[in-house]
């Protein structure tokens, strides 16, 4: 049974030999074989081992020998071939039976494994002929099926990645409705269970690109999003005096991965002053450059917008359910406060605006200590803003000269308590921090 295997790819090499016509269409030269050869890759079967055994049989050939009529061939012996590899020689005959049972060489190689010119036979005319040898014109031959490998590679990490974005965009998306359904009524949220669920959820992107489990995932995603969005269409029906936007305006498309996307534009803003035109994009976006601002360390506002509060423009996700005094702050008083980590990673946007304050404030988390759950927590009590707000105030006062902060996670996690007794005073702890640094107060 397996010599008849072996004498069916034999005779298979052997037809692939006889059909070699020169370099196929769509390779410039030799390189471009092997080039496609590393795009396929493990899909096709090849090892980094095998790729490299294969692209010193192909530098030793000539330009001329993938012409039509040419024979690429490595004559070199075994041991020669693994003193150069640093490999032994039991593993370049390991690599050369793979390569011949793929279809890419055929191997004629002498029982003792010698290999190369042949001289003083009779059926030898002149100077020599070529008896043993590792052909590669099979390589050639088998373009066709390593192009469709490589296809399928690519297909393979373009899927990935799409599902990686919808992963990426499903997780906001989630986190605002969940937000927006709990703040409307989070009894008959926990009594649905999605609180299990949304804790369930990874805090962030998977890392790894395993297609399956990141299909599952945005599967499982999908459904919670779906679920949510249900009971929270249900719940505003049922409610139909409060107020909210995140029925009719949601997160953009999620494979439409741009900062400003159009769902996100010209939607109508909460807490809006009622004199006064409204902002591009509803207020989101406080156009105001660095360098417009004098170059200065922190983002400053236009002089019409200086009278704007902390609760101006509210995207969905940042209504609180409790007071949490930001109402009685400016928005420029916020600024002021800010420590120079949070200006210096401010300044990368080149303008200020709440959704750029509150990515600093997440990215800020691993630095003081805070865990996801206890940052979860606080936004849900105290809407994004909010928390974002009272991070700053924490890191800023880690240096208080009385009584500094010594554990940012855990006042974190004591914040969503005391905010839902009522006393949490964010514009206390601000002002308390520009009466230190002798900053003025507008």
């Amino acid at each position: 049974m397996a010599l008849n295997r072996e004498a069916s790819v034999t005779a298979t090499l052997m037809s692939a030999c006889e059909a070699f016509t020169g370099l196929p269409e769509g390779a410039d030269n030799k390189f471009s074989l092997i080039r496609m050869a590393e795009r396929a890759g493990r899909h096709f079967g090849l090892s980094f081992a095998d790729l490299r055994l294969l692209t010193l049989y192909v530098s030793y050939t000539r330009a001329e020998d993938w012409e039509e009529g040419g024979r690429p061939i490595y004559t070199r012996p075994v041991f020669r071939t693994a003193s150069d590899l640093g490999i032994s020689a039991r593993q370049v005959n390991r690599s050369e039976r793979k390569l011949e049972a793929l279809g890419l060489i055929f191997r004629d190689t002498r029982a003792d494994g010698g290999r190369g010119f042949v001289r003083g036979r009779a059926e030898v005319t002149e100077e020599g002929a070529i008896a043993f040898c590792v052909d590669l014109r099979p390589l050639a031959v088998a373009w066709p099926a390593l192009k469709r490998s490589a296809d399928a590679v690519r297909a393979r990490e373009e899927a990935i990645d799409a599902a990686r974005a919808a992963i990426s965009r499903g997780l906001r998306q989630a986190a605002q409705l969940f937000a927006e359904a709990f703040a409307l009524n989070p009894r008959r949220i926990c009594a649905e269970g999605l609180d299990g669920l949304y804790a369930d959820l990874p805090q962030r992107t998977p890392r790894h690109r395993d297609l399956p489990r990141l299909v599952t995932a945005q599967r499982d995603l999908e459904a919670f999003i779906e679920r949510t969005r249900a009971l929270f269409t249900e719940m505003m029906h049922a409610n139909p005096d409060k107020v909210s936007d995140a029925e009719s305006v949601l997160v953009s498309h999620r494979y439409n991965t741009k900062p400003d996307s159009e769902s996100c534009k010209n939607r109508p803003v909460a807490n809006a002053p009622e004199s006064g035109p409204v902002p591009p994009n509803g207020g989101n976006c406080l156009e105001k450059s660095m360098e417009e601002a004098g170059g200065g360390t922190k983002p400053i506002l236009p002089p019409e917008r200086n009278n704007l509060t902390a609760l101006f423009g509210l995207d969905i996700g940042d209504e609180a359910q409790v007071e949490t005094g930001l109402d009685r702050l400016r928005t420029t008083q916020v600024i002021s406060a800010m420590p120079e980590a949070w200006a210096f990673e401010m300044q990368g946007f080149g303008r200020f605006s709440w959704r750029a304050f509150c990515m600093v404030a997440e990215s800020r988390l691993v630095h003081l200590g805070v865990g996801s759950h206890a940052w979860k927590r606080l936004c849900l009590v105290t809407g994004r803003r909010a928390a974002a707000v009272a991070l700053m105030a924490l890191e800023a006062n880690r240096f208080h000269p009385t009584k500094p902060v010594r554990n940012p996670g855990g006042a974190v996690f004591r914040f969503a308590d005391i905010a839902k007794s009522g006393g949490l005073r964010l514009d206390a702890m601000v002002l308390g921090i520009l009466a230190r640094m002798e900053a003025p107060v507008t």
